[in-house]
Formats: C-alpha cells, structure tokens, sequence
C-alpha cells in the first residue's frame, strides 16, 4: 500500500505530486502493488525540479544502505540529465524498485496472470513511466529484452565498493573450479528445488577433478532431503576465492550482485551459468569467450575444465581484471547511471541486454 505519511511536501519551486497524472500513476502503482512494490516514485519537469515520493513500507535492510548510496545520485541525475532534455509543459517519472526482484517478473513467470496483465495495462497507460532497477527480469530472453520502459542501473552496493587487491596471476593459482552460495534459485510452485540452476550446478560438478563447488548452507525451506550434506562445504572469503583459477556464477532468486563483479576483479576465468531470469547494467559490455565464458548448466563443467588451461586462464583473467578496473569502480557505476538517465528513452526502448557472444 502508499505510505501516505512517508510524504514530504515538496518546496514550492518543485513540481507537485498532486495532480491528475500523479493520481493516476500513484493509484495504477497500488493496484499493482505486491510484495516487491516497494521504492521511491520521482517526477521530473523542465522548469519546476525534482519531487519524490517514498512508496513503501521500505524494506528496513534496505533503506538505510539504498539512501546513502544510491538515491540521491539518481536524484542528482535526473536532476542534471533529464529535466534538460524535457519540453517545456513535459512531464518524466520515473519509480525505483527497492526489491531484489523488480515487478516484471511477473510477466516473465506468468504472464496471462491478474498480476501481469495489469502491469502490461498499467505501463502501456503511462509511457512517460520509467521504472528503475539493478536486477531487472529478461521478459524475453530470446532477445534479451526487459520489461517496458525498464532502465537497468548499477546497485548500491557497488557505490561504495572498493578496488580488489593484488592477487597472482591466474595461471599461478589452484587449477580447480570454486563456487558457494545459499539454496535460493528460481523455480515455479509445485516445482522441486532440483530443478533451479543452482542445485543442478552444484550436481554437476560432483564428480569433477579439482572442483569444490558446493552450497555454503541451506536458506528458504530446504531440507537435507532436497540438499542432501554431501552438497555442502564451509563459506569461503574472498581472498580464498582468489586463489582458485576459475570461479562459477550461477543466478540465484536474482542476478548475483555483486558476486560476477569480484570475480571478473580477482582476475579469474570466470565461468558464468547461462541464465534466462536477469542481467546487469554492464552486461551488453562483457563479451563471452574474452572477458568470461558463458555456458548452459550442462556445458558448466567442460566450460571449467577448458577454462582452467594456464594460457586459456591468464588470457581470460587479465582481460577481466582490465574490464573490471575500466568498468566497475563507483566511478564507472555514477557514470552509466548519470549516462543512463540523461538517455533515458533510447535506454528504455527494446533494447539486448545480455552479454555479447550469447545470443
């Protein structure tokens, strides 16, 4: 629901949040409201500024960490970038789903739903409605397109990210294939845990030499009946993930955050599952077969055996390391925001959001 208290009147110099249009897209969003409905709705006009409006209630993990390092640069951005490129008497909004998964994923997972179609409606009602997320749903993952009018941006972790520290070089390092991560993954109800990418990866590199790809513990209703304990390891830090050649990434309920973005900057050959759900902001950037390798779960195995070559390793690492030092610092992350926003309809038109090579 509209968390009507969480208003702040805006000064008189901004635009109003309280005309017919506004009642409309604040009224289309309730009716679409679900549990991943939760973020902040901003309207930008060429002569009267920025106004926003908190639509929650905001996820309380969240709030404070999306504040400080996110919402004012998309403020500041649509500030600088969008109210130039408005007409004058236009009006841009523009709703930043706070929500690991954005809205959309409705319209993937099923889309003759109550859910999906008004959300279809609702957008096609409104196309001066952007939405803005950093795990947006591949709708169509046949042409790697997202939801309408989506805008993928960096997350906000990544605005206050450091640079990685020196590690060797990849041929250097252990020759085996490491990944850990928590029983999440995308499957439909009724369905069974074994059938998500994660638990058919992790099954796949059971019986490969040199692999410690495990799940570092049980989350969300699985039982040892669905992960038996052979399936699970102990947690690993960063910098001993660093000291394998190749490190696995395998979406989960979401993309894997910040998880593709240390591993391309420990300079390993990274090895990425082929997924359908979510893409990142830098993906159409990532080239397959230079930056990383892109492999279907059944192909994962061979893809990290091939991978862990020394030559085939140093090439793939040092190209991931320099993508990563070029790409995605804070820096890099505040640039495409800011580049994003100030193109904000050729970003929102259709538009293939995967990594190159993969199609």
């Amino acid at each position: 629901t509209l968390d009507q208290t969480a208003f702040r009147a805006p000064p008189p110099a901004l635009p109003s949040l309280k005309g017919y249009q506004d009642y409309r897209i604040l009224s289309g969003l309730r009716e679409v409201n679900g549990a991943v409905a939760h973020g902040l709705l901003f309207k930008a006009t060429a002569a009267g500024g920025v106004a926003r409006l908190d639509i929650g209630p905001l996820a309380p993990r969240l709030e404070e960490r999306v504040r400080e390092r996110i919402v004012l640069e998309v403020e500041a951005a649509i500030e600088e970038r969008v109210r130039p490129a408005l007409a004058p008497g236009e009006a841009a909004y523009f709703f930043m789903q706070l929500h690991d998964r954005d809205l959309w994923m409705y319209v993937r997972d099923d889309p003759g739903s109550a859910a999906a179609r008004a959300l279809t409606a609702f957008a096609k009602a409104h196309p001066n409605l952007y939405w803005l997320h950093w795990n947006p749903t591949l709708i169509d993952s046949a042409q790697g397109h997202v939801g309408t009018n989506v805008i993928p941006i960096p997350d906000f972790e990544v605005m206050g990210w450091g640079a990685m520290g020196e590690l060797p070089g990849c041929a250097s390092r252990k020759p085996g294939v490491v990944w850990r991560g928590t029983t999440t993954g995308r499957y439909r109800p009724g369905g069974r845990y074994a059938d998500t990418d994660r638990y058919r990866a992790v099954a796949a590199f059971q019986d490969v030499a040199g692999a410690d790809v495990k799940f570092s513990k049980r989350a969300q209703g699985v039982t040892e009946a669905d992960v038996p304990d052979a399936m699970l390891g102990r947690g690993y830090n960063r910098t001993e993930f660093g000291q394998y050649r190749v490190q696995l990434d395998v979406d989960g309920n979401s993309n894997a955050w910040s998880g593709l973005r240390w591993k391309l900057s420990h300079g390993a050959a990274v090895v990425k599952v082929r997924s359908d759900g979510y893409v990142q902001w830098y993906y159409p950037l990532l080239v397959h077969g230079t930056h990383l390798l892109v492999a279907d779960v059944a192909g994962a195995a061979a893809a990290a055996v091939a991978a862990a070559d020394p030559a085939t390793c140093d090439a793939l690492g040092a190209a991931a390391r320099a993508f990563a030092g070029a790409h995605l610092r804070p820096q890099h992350a505040r640039a495409a925001l800011f580049d994003a926003l100030e193109n904000f309809r050729s970003y929102a038109a259709p538009r293939d959001w995967r990594i190159q090579g993969t199609q």
